[in-house]
């Protein structure tokens, strides 16, 4: 079953890199549980205001399933 997947890139560009590399990830899930409703993820740039600082990336997944 293939899990319906959203994907937001917020200050960065998208990338088809990341893209197929989340769908194959996101897929993988199925084999954990398989009644996975649908999958996002919020990928988010580091503030770009300190150039010097280390870029980190936050990265937030929900995961929805039936229930509560």
């Amino acid at each position: 079953m293939e899990i319906p997947l959203q994907i937001t890139f917020h200050e960065l560009e998208s990338s088809d890199a990341i893209e197929t590399v989340l769908q194959e990830r996101t897929q993988k899930l199925a084999h954990f549980y398989e009644r996975i409703q649908n999958c996002r993820v919020v990928i988010e740039a580091p503030n770009r205001h300190s150039q010097k600082e280390r870029k980190v990336f936050q990265i937030r997944i929900d995961v929805s399933v039936p229930g509560s």
